[in-house]
């Protein structure tokens, strides 16, 4: 299996980003697409799991 490379990366409410920011709302930090260059394509979502104030 090849390595993958992100090959775009989109902030939230930006086209590419929209389904997952009506699912993960304000927690959804980034959308980062990946391909290996053999036609394997992956979508991750950064999301804030926990935030602790002061």
């Amino acid at each position: 299996m090849a390595e993958l490379k992100v090959t775009r990366k989109v902030s939230p409410g930006s086209p590419g980003s929209l389904k997952e920011q009506l699912r993960y709302r304000d927690k959804l930090l980034a959308v980062r697409y990946l391909a290996d260059g053999q036609g394997r394509y992956v979508k991750t979502a950064e999301i804030v799991i926990y935030d602790r104030q002061g």
